[in-house]
């Protein structure tokens, strides 16, 4: 267990961020810049709808594809299906990244613990 909270606090940090209302200002930001032979990559289908829909609005025709951020290792699979084009992701997707990271960091931290705590550290082997 993390007794000082730090983890606590990352996870809250990362909810602020994701509150402050800047997300459609990070997603303004991403069509801006976005280039004809990139693909966003978006954590849902509605993520994906809704930044093709942003895009139209600007005019722009957006390519999406869905990547769970839970397994960003199938990034690699989808960026050789869809080579040579470049893979951008959503700030949705990078915040549910970071979120499940973090997450997986206080559990690991709490078996660590555990672990270090056990009067006969071979049970755990």
């Amino acid at each position: 267990m993390d007794e000082f909270g730090i983890g606590t606090a990352l996870k809250a940090c990362i909810t602020i961020v994701g509150l402050t209302g800047s997300n459609s200002q990070r997603i303004n930001r991403l069509i801006k810049q976005y280039q004809p032979d990139e693909v966003v990559v978006c954590a849902t289908p509605q993520a994906a709808d809704a930044m093709k829909r942003a895009g139209k609005l600007k005019g722009i025709v957006i390519n999406t594809v869905v990547c769970d951020p839970g397994q960003p290792r199938n990034l690699m699979q989808i960026h050789r299906e869809l080579a040579p084009v470049i893979l951008r992701l959503d700030p949705g997707w990078l915040q549910l990244f970071y979120e499940r990271q973090v997450d997986r960091a206080i559990s690991d931290v709490d078996r660590i613990q555990e672990w270090i705590s056990a009067p006969d550290p071979v049970e755990w082997l």
